[in-house]
């Protein structure tokens, strides 16, 4: 399935904000795309059964 209209109603949302002087707004959709797009490609991995990506790398 695809998502592609949930970043096009972010982006749509953002640049509303952006352009009625709402900046805090803005930055925050900005932010929620970013993690939508996170956590949608973190799924697809466990989908195809790969491990998770890690945030930080523990020394072996």
């Amino acid at each position: 399935m695809s998502h592609r209209w949930m970043f096009e109603v972010l982006s749509d949302l953002e640049t509303y904000a952006r352009c009625n002087g709402l900046p805090q707004l803005a930055n925050r959709l900005s932010l929620a795309a970013g993690q939508a797009a996170h956590e949608l490609a973190a799924a697809q991995r466990t989908e195809r059964g790969e491990p998770p990506l890690s945030l930080s790398r523990r020394a072996e």
